[in-house]
């Protein structure tokens, strides 16, 4: 089970001025959804957002703490 305060801070750390929200649906700690709201990821292109966040989660998954995290970033 995946500790949701990790991840929000693992992604407040890579976008400064985020708000992060976490949720988990299925209430199985490892098939996650967030929310991402960040007015300075406005000057990346869509692609370029994502690949930011999941970057800064990425050792998450590659243990397997991480199985699925659905993600929405919006820049207001």
């Amino acid at each position: 089970m995946m500790d949701q305060d990790v991840i929000k801070n693992a992604i407040i750390a890579a976008v400064p001025d985020a708000e992060v929200t976490i949720l988990d649906p299925m209430n199985d700690g490892v098939h996650l959804q967030c929310v991402v709201i960040a007015p300075s990821l406005e000057q990346y292109s869509r692609v370029e957002r994502q690949k930011l966040v999941n970057n800064s989660i990425k050792q998450y998954f590659d243990s397997g703490e991480l199985h699925a995290l659905g993600i929405k970033i919006k820049t207001k």
